[in-house]
């Protein structure tokens, strides 16, 4: 159905009264004449510019809060970690310490047994010596026997030199071969004990050596134990900065952000509010609000001061993030309420999170089929579903019924079907 908006020649003949009405007040018709509107055409494409200019900032520090809270996650994670990572160096080290001192002492311990090797080493090698010169004597008497056809010592004595004192001689052969066996005993036992010794502390010093080697072993594992340890802590400081950082400079960014944001609220305030009152003398003069080139007026007869966009946002009552599927208006309670555009009244009913709602078809507007809805109104609308509706008919007063913190309007445009941004179509 292809509802009537506001016709050209409708408009163009109230304009033309009010000029033939009021020459003499120039300055108070300019919202009526053509001039003023071409004035009203550029203030509305400033204020819209404005608008575009608000929703992006608006976007913009979204995404900065988006990247602060994952920087504070960094940030809090590392925070959580360090001290953590602090006890695990401290326990390293204490490792580290004890491992050392172990180390320490096993090298003391196979020091010593090394030592008291080495010495039963040079012991034997003494009693060797000995043993070897006991075995040099005997071995010449032998010799010595063999060249006289005889192996016993008196025999040599005999025969070494004539016949004078022999019995002397024959004694002194015979001590001098028990001497020398004796000493060759001796000298095979002090090597054999030394031999015996000698092994058993080889045996000692290499169990030593091998624990040497295990604490050696526990001293590299925790020497690379706390390498770790510091490595880790010091990825997680250096995280904790490069956080620290960037949380700098994101909340410059928001800060100037914020700015902009507020410069763009002032001034997209300043051109509606300049919109508002060329409105405001139209109306005074009998004109009829103009409409936006997709045809809807905004549903308020006062300054336009939107207090939340179109779009996913934290919702303030029920706290979830969702879509709001509208654009809130400040209004305090009780003000009228008039249709955005001429259509028929499709709902008039409570809903809980819209509370008292209005909802009007306005048919096809730019080959699209357009309808509004209106919620938190203050009470039942005094309209009817199936009522036809301009934009000079009251379908209600602004409340704050539903899901609501205070008074407004909650604004809904839907395209085909499907919600979209008010501010594109006001």
């Amino acid at each position: 159905m292809n509802v009537p908006l506001h016709p050209h020649s409708r408009l163009l003949r109230g304009r033309a009264l009010a000029v033939g009405a009021v020459v003499a007040l120039t300055a108070l018709v300019t919202t009526v004449t053509p001039s003023a509107a071409d004035d009203r055409d550029d203030v509305e494409r400033q204020r819209d510019a404005a608008s575009n200019q608000v929703d992006q900032l608006s976007a913009d520090l979204e995404g900065i809060d988006s990247e602060l809270a994952a920087i504070y996650v960094d940030l809090q994670t590392a925070n959580e970690r360090i001290p953590e990572a602090e006890k695990q160096l401290e326990d390293a080290r204490k490792r580290r310490d004890t491992a050392n001192r172990e180390h320490e002492v096993a090298i003391g311990q196979l020091s010593a047994a090394q030592a008291e090797k080495d010495r039963f080493v040079e012991s034997s090698q003494a009693a060797q010596a000995k043993e070897e010169l006991a075995n040099e004597a005997i071995g010449q008497l032998a010799r010595q026997m063999y060249r006289n056809g005889s192996d016993s010592p008196a025999v040599v004595a005999f025969t070494k030199s004539g016949t004078e004192n022999i019995g002397q001689r024959a004694a002194a052969a015979d001590a001098m071969a028990r001497s020398q066996s004796q000493a060759i005993a001796a000298a095979i036992d002090v090597r054999t004990r030394q031999r015996t010794q000698e092994s058993r502390q080889t045996s000692i010093t290499d169990r030593i050596s091998a624990l040497e080697k295990t604490a050696a072993d526990t001293l590299a594992a925790a020497q690379k134990a706390e390498s770790d340890a510091q490595a880790g802590l010091a990825a997680l400081e250096k995280a904790k900065s490069d956080a620290e950082t960037k949380q700098a400079a994101w909340d410059a960014r928001k800060s100037e952000a914020a700015d902009q944001l507020r410069k763009a609220q002032d001034d997209y305030k300043a051109l509606n509010d300049r919109l508002a009152a060329i409105d405001a003398a139209a109306a005074a003069q009998g004109a009829v609000p103009q409409s936006s080139a997709s045809g809807l007026t905004f549903p308020l007869r006062i300054p336009m001061v939107m207090t939340s966009p179109y779009g996913m946002r934290l919702h303030p009552v029920i706290g979830i993030w969702r879509l709001h599927d509208g654009t809130d208006f400040a209004a305090s309670c009780g003000t009228p309420l008039y249709s955005s555009a001429p259509g028929y009244v499709s709902d008039a009913s409570w809903d809980e999170g819209g509370g008292n709602t209005i909802s009007i078809n306005h048919g096809t507007i730019g080959g699209a089929q357009v309808s509004t809805s209106y919620l938190h109104l203050q009470a039942p609308a005094s309209i009817s579903v199936g009522q036809y509706v301009d934009t000079n008919t009251v379908i209600g007063y602004v409340g704050t019924t539903g899901y609501s913190t205070g008074c407004h309007l909650h604004f809904t445009v839907r395209v085909n079907g499907g919600t979209v941004d008010p501010m594109g179509y006001l």
